[in-house]
């Protein structure tokens, strides 16, 4: 609960549209892929190498991928007409009205990037969320296989 991209599938799903509680506070969106293989080579390398950087690490999206919350629910509705928005009023504690992430540790230290743009962030979480709801298909391998063949494009060392 509380979680747009969860919320805007179930209200899909379920009929009414899903109440948006601050359309114009800026998050950083981005596929779970992205931070996953992050945090595996990060993880790789705390292992292999004992001297490695500790500390807070950040996997995030490029500058494009921090929307407002109205937009990218306007751009997940656009991969699936059956999402409907509503403002709301804000309630509960207050929030910041713009969250980004500084990835510039993960990208000097160990060479980790984003794979996917914010574009085929949301066609792929949009496809899958579909696939799930109107087919009961889990089709993650596909996902996972599609942006390792991705990040070797990069040249990503990791994808090696």
């Amino acid at each position: 609960d509380d979680r747009l991209v969860p919320d805007l599938v179930r209200g899909a799903c379920a009929g009414p549209p899903t109440r948006l509680r601050d359309p114009q506070a800026v998050r950083p969106w981005q596929h779970v892929l992205d931070p996953l293989a992050g945090y595996l080579l990060l993880g790789q390398r705390l292992w292999t190498d004992p001297l490695a950087p500790g500390g807070a690490w950040n996997f995030g999206p490029g500058p494009a991928g921090h929307l407002p919350v109205a937009t990218l629910a306007e751009r997940l509705a656009a991969h699936w007409p059956a999402i409907r928005t509503a403002s709301d009023t804000p309630t509960g504690p207050h929030q910041a009205g713009w969250v980004a992430l500084d990835c510039r540790k993960a990208k000097d230290e160990l060479g980790w990037l984003p794979v996917w743009d914010i574009d085929a962030a949301l066609q792929r979480t949009v496809l899958w969320y579909r696939q799930f709801h109107e087919r009961q298909v889990v089709d993650s391998e596909q996902d996972l296989l599609r942006y390792v063949a991705e990040a070797r494009q990069l040249e990503l060392a990791w994808a090696g």
